[in-house]
């Protein structure tokens, strides 16, 4: 995340954690199957409140989850220590300037976190801290429709198409807590701000990591991208 994005996060860090839970985690599996063989030291940047460092925690030795929220963090260390993750360990800082030396990982992993950073200065930093044979792993949002995607209307109207089915699978109480996070203000003025289309998405990630492989799924992309290139 950018900078600028901190005082927002602060302000749902909790209620997004309970969204992002039912999500599940088999849409982690993608980095997980990518992760290079041999892989010990990895990076999460943007972890938010590290559901994803704490599964990928499970396959290698070491995981660093990096992100400039406060809230989102003492979130994520809280799921760290209810998990019992000791290899995990969570750091405040941007994607934007990120606080390790050349090469200090074997992977870098993020999800839906770039898209609030200037990728013209976040992603020559991961390609800075990712070892030689290592690599970046990415999965990022984009705007498919950015006259729709960017009206309030729009993102409430999704909401409460997804209600229905959140109650059918949840339950009532927890499709409820859902739909007021996701109606809420903060979290629709944060879900509707500009974000690239996939082909500016595209061209961003090929001009700073050439040959990468792009893989477009429903709501987001993701672009992987070795380091020995």
């Amino acid at each position: 995340m950018g900078v600028g994005e901190r005082p927002v996060f602060d302000a749902f860090a909790g209620e997004f954690d309970f969204w992002a839970q039912t999500f599940g985690l088999a849409r982690f599996d993608y980095f997980v199957g990518r992760l290079p063989g041999g892989t010990r030291r990895v990076l999460d940047a943007g972890c938010g409140t590290g559901i994803l460092a704490a599964h990928v925690a499970d396959h290698v030795a070491r995981v660093v989850g990096l992100d400039v929220s406060s809230a989102m963090l003492a979130v994520a260390r809280a799921r760290r220590a209810e998990l019992g993750k000791k290899n995990v360990e969570f750091v405040a800082g941007s994607a934007e300037a990120i606080p390790f030396a050349n090469a200090s990982f074997d992977a870098v992993i993020s999800s839906a976190a770039l898209y609030n950073t200037k990728l013209d200065v976040s992603l020559p930093e991961l390609r800075r801290v990712v070892r030689p044979g290592g690599r970046i792993i990415v999965a990022d949002l984009v705007q498919r429709f950015p006259r729709l995607d960017r009206r309030p209307a729009w993102a409430v109207m999704k909401a409460l198409r997804g209600a229905p089915g959140h109650a059918v699978r949840l339950g009532a109480r927890t499709m409820w807590r859902i739909l007021a996070f996701r109606t809420s203000a903060a979290w629709v003025g944060h879900h509707t701000r500009p974000k690239l289309t996939p082909a500016e998405l595209c061209a961003a990630y090929t001009r700073h990591l050439p040959g990468c492989r792009i893989e477009p799924r429903r709501w987001d992309i993701c672009v992987s991208w070795d380091a020995d290139r």
